[in-house]
C-alpha cells in the first residue's frame, strides 16, 4: 500500500486526554512523519519525536500500523 497521498491529512489521537493532532509531513515506506504535533509532555507509544532541523516544532515518527490503530483521519488540509 501507498501511505504517500495521505501527505497533509490531518489526524488525531484516539483515548488521550486534550487534543492530540498531527499532520502527515513525509512518508518513507511504512513510516510516516507528523508536524505540527501537540505531544504534551509524556512521550506516545510507538511515537519517535525527532529534532525539525529548522528550529521549529519536533516532528514525530511513527508505523503506518500504529497511525492507523492508534489515531484517527480527520481529513485533508483545508486549502
Amino acid at each position: 500500500m501507498s501511505f504517500s497521498s495521505w501527505v497533509g491529512s490531518v489526524w488525531s489521537l484516539r483515548g488521550v486526554d486534550g487534543p492530540v493532532v498531527g499532520v502527515v509531513h513525509a512518508v518513507d515506506g511504512e513510516i510516516l512523519t507528523l508536524a505540527d504535533v501537540g505531544l504534551g509532555e509524556a512521550p506516545l507509544e510507538g511515537v519517535e519525536v525527532v529534532p525539525s532541523g529548522a528550529g521549529g516544532r519536533p516532528l514525530a515518527r511513527l508505523s503506518a500500523d500504529t497511525l492507523l490503530g492508534s489515531w484517527k483521519r480527520m481529513g485533508p488540509v483545508p486549502a
